[in-house]
Order: C-alpha cells, then sequence, then structure tokens
C-alpha cells in the first residue's frame, strides 16, 4: 500500500471520527455551558435538564440557600461566568408556586422559600443578587427581592408583597458599573424597573452566578430562560 494512500485513508478515518457524536449527557452539558454558564453544585446533589430553550434545576429536600449579607460558603447549584469590567446580565426565571404551609419562619430552620435569580461575589467578598421568590414574610407573599453584603462592612436587602397570586415567571437583572451594582426587574423583559443600587467596592473580576434556592423541606424544580449578558467596554 503506497504511502499516498495510506495517507487518504488516515484523513478519511479522521473525518468519520470528528462526526461522531458526542453522548448525550456530554452535549446536554456542553449545550447549557454555552446557554446559560459552567454547573457547578457543592453538595453534589442537584440536577438540571433541558427543556427546549430553558434550563430546570432540581433542588432536593435539603436546605440550600446563600443569603449575600451572610457569611459563609455558597451550598446553592448554579450556572457561572467569570468576569473582568463592567456587564449586565438578564434571565427570565421560573417558580412553582408554593402552598402557605410550606412557607413562612419555622423554628428551629429558619425561613422557609424557594428562589431564582443572579447573584455576584468578588474574590474579597462582596456580594449582590436579585432573586424571584416564593416566600412569606410576617405573613405577606414576596415575589422579589435583592440584597448585597459587604465583606467587612455589613449588607442589607429589600423584597416586596404582598404577591399571593404573582405570575411564577420574572424577568431579573444585574449590572455593574465600576463598584456599583443596580438591580431591575421586568414582566415582558422590555420594559424594566429599576429596584434599587448599592456601592460594593468592586475593583477587580467577578462571579456572576444563576442560582437556584430551596429551604423548604420539598423537593423543587425552578427554570432560567432568555439568559443574556452583555460584557461592556469602559
Amino acid at each position: 500500500m503506497t504511502r499516498a494512500l495510506l495517507l487518504a485513508l488516515a484523513s478519511a478515518v479522521g473525518v468519520v471520527a470528528s462526526a461522531t457524536p458526542l453522548p448525550r449527557e456530554e452535549a446536554e452539558r456542553l449545550a447549557v455551558a454555552r446557554a446559560f454558564g459552567t454547573w457547578t453544585d457543592p453538595a453534589g446533589d442537584c440536577t438540571y435538564r433541558l427543556d427546549g430553550g430553558r434550563v430546570c434545576v432540581r433542588v432536593p429536600a435539603y436546605p440550600r440557600s446563600a443569603t449575600e449579607w451572610l457569611p459563609g460558603p455558597l451550598t446553592p447549584p448554579r450556572f457561572e461566568h467569570a468576569i473582568a469590567g463592567d456587564f449586565t446580565a438578564s434571565v427570565r426565571v421560573e417558580v412553582p408556586h408554593q402552598p402557605d404551609g410550606r412557607l413562612g419562619v419555622q423554628n428551629p430552620g429558619g425561613s422557609r422559600f424557594v428562589a431564582a435569580g443572579l447573584t455576584a461575589r468578588d474574590a474579597a467578598g462582596n456580594r449582590a443578587g436579585v432573586r424571584k421568590f416564593e416566600k412569606m414574610d410576617n405573613g405577606f407573599r414576596t415575589a422579589y427581592g435583592a440584597a448585597w453584603g459587604k465583606a467587612n462592612a455589613g449588607g442589607g436587602g429589600s423584597g416586596t408583597g404582598p404577591q399571593k397570586d404573582a405570575d411564577p415567571r420574572l424577568f431579573l437583572r444585574l449590572s455593574r458599573t465600576g463598584p456599583t451594582v443596580t438591580f431591575a426587574t421586568s414582566t415582558d423583559g422590555v420594559t424594566w424597573r429599576d429596584y434599587g443600587k448599592q456601592e460594593l467596592g468592586w475593583d477587580g473580576p467577578v462571579t456572576l452566578g444563576l442560582i437556584a434556592e430551596n429551604t423548604t423541606g420539598t423537593p423543587v424544580e425552578v427554570a432560567f430562560d432568555r439568559f443574556q449578558l452583555d460584557r461592556l467596554k469602559k
């Protein structure tokens, strides 16, 4: 067999190999990473699935939450992006309705809620986030809220209610301009309502996450779609 024929066969084999479909799980992982970010599940007990153009995250009964003003590691599942400089990130989330008896405050156990949204933090631990909630505060429903925390100077947050019959879907937006973060919400992804801003002292890259939370004691699935990340030039 001549050298030219051997080369031709090797080339043909290479073409066939490159066209071999990826295993379904690997293809789905790559598709999710391109559309939403790198999957991160610190506890290793959460799952996700593609459903058309959205990704659905299932969070088990065991509590997974991360309030920005509270110290400690991020235990909830999320899809992450490392971002240097200013940016605007938006996403539509869907949080299924929960009965009143599954929410509220329980002692011991603290607040019981389901949430999905955006969170971001820098290397120093300065954090900010905006969420769509199924939550009750003082007997009233909280539909969405924002929170922030400085690594060495406290933090705070706000929520809106009563919203018992609110649409389970909501667009959320988190924007960075230098050291300042701005929160916003929208029902249609076109008309936005600013929901406060906070100076956090961010002066380096941040890690942005699409985060899912559940502290109700019952497994739940939330969904993300229409994610958009614009990296802005200074």
